[in-house]
C-alpha cells in the first residue's frame, strides 16, 4: 500500500513539474464559443458627471523578477504607484507552482482594496492563467470569451461593464497570440465583441504585435490608440531582443466620447513589460 501511495504521489508530482515547464501545460478543452454577447444590454444608465479616472494595462508577467523570484509586494506597490482605479492585468496566475501557488490576483486585488473578475484561458486540475481586471469601483457583470487559437495557449477577452458613479464604462482585457495569423483572427474576434456596446470604451492589453510609428490596428470600429492621439506613440512597453524597451506591443484604446487628458508608460522592476496608463477628463 505504501509503495502504491508512493507511486501515486511520484506521477502527481511528474505532472505538475510538467506544467509549469511549458507553462500552458496542454491544449485548454475550452472551445470557441459563438455567444450573443448579451453583456452588455441594458448597460446604460443616465450619464451623470463622471470622475476623473486613471485606467492601467499591465501584463505582470506572473509576478515574478529577472531573477525569478515572486514578487508581488513589490509590483503592488508599483500599481499603487500610478493611481489607478480600473486596472487590466495579463499572464496572472492562481495557484502555480511556478508562482509558489499564489492566487494572485486576490491577493493583488486584496492589498488595493479593489474588486476584481478573473478570465481564465487555462485552466488544468484549478491550476490557472489568464487575465483579471480590478476596479475601485463595482463591476456589474463580466464575460470571459475565448478567442480562435491553434496554438498550446489559448487566448481570451475580458469583457466586464463597471459603473462609475452612474457613468459605465465598458472595459476590454485581451493578450493576443505569438503567431501573425492567429492574432488576425483574435483581432476580428475583438471587433465582434467591442463593437456590442456603442460608447465608453476601453480596450486594454498585450497585443504583441509592434505598433509603434505609422503601425497601427484596424480593429475596423472606431476606435483610438491612446498613445497615437496623445503624441505618444513614440514611447516604448517592452524589450524585444535588447537590454531596453525598444517596441510598444501594450496599448490602450478607446471610443471617441473617452476624453483623454493623460497618457503615461511607467517602468516596472517585476515584469518585463512597462505599465500603460490613460487620465480621462471629467464630462
Amino acid at each position: 500500500m505504501l509503495k502504491q501511495m508512493k507511486c501515486y504521489m511520484t506521477m502527481v508530482l511528474i505532472f505538475v513539474v510538467f506544467i509549469e515547464i511549458y507553462v500552458t501545460f496542454s491544449r485548454h478543452d475550452a472551445n470557441y464559443r459563438n455567444t450573443s454577447y448579451n453583456l452588455f444590454e441594458s448597460s446604460r444608465h443616465e450619464n451623470r458627471d463622471a470622475e476623473n479616472i486613471i485606467f492601467l494595462s499591465f501584463n505582470i508577467r506572473h509576478g515574478k523578477d529577472d531573477r525569478g523570484k515572486v514578487n508581488l509586494n513589490k509590483l503592488i506597490y508599483e500599481i499603487k504607484e500610478t493611481h489607478a482605479q480600473i486596472i487590466a492585468l495579463q499572464e496572472v496566475d492562481r495557484y502555480m507552482p511556478r508562482s509558489s501557488f499564489k492566487d494572485e490576483v486576490k491577493e493583488i486585488a486584496n492589498k488595493l482594496g479593489y474588486e476584481y473578475v478573473y478570465g481564465e484561458t487555462i485552466n488544468v486540475m484549478g491550476i490557472r492563467y489568464g487575465n483579471a481586471t480590478l476596479s475601485a469601483y463595482p463591476i456589474l457583470k463580466h464575460e470571459n470569451i475565448i478567442m480562435p487559437s491553434n496554438s498550446i495557449e489559448p487566448r481570451g477577452i475580458l469583457a466586464s461593464c463597471i459603473d462609475v458613479n452612474g457613468m459605465i464604462y465598458n472595459v476590454f482585457n485581451t493578450h493576443l497570440g505569438l503567431n501573425a495569423q492567429e492574432r488576425m483572427e483574435q483581432i476580428k474576434k475583438i471587433k465582434e465583441v467591442v463593437s456590442i456596446p456603442k460608447e465608453n470604451i476601453i480596450l486594454m492589453g498585450d497585443f504583441n504585435i509592434q505598433l509603434e510609428g505609422e503601425l497601427f490596428l484596424d480593429f475596423g470600429i472606431d476606435l483610438i490608440d491612446a498613445a497615437i492621439q496623445t503624441g505618444n506613440d513614440d514611447i516604448y512597453t517592452y524589450s524585444f531582443y535588447s537590454t531596453k524597451p525598444d517596441t510598444r506591443i501594450d496599448a490602450i484604446y478607446t471610443s471617441r466620447d473617452i476624453d483623454i487628458k493623460e497618457y503615461f508608460v511607467f517602468p516596472s522592476e517585476v515584469s518585463d513589460h512597462y505599465m500603460v496608463g490613460i487620465k480621462t477628463r471629467r464630462d
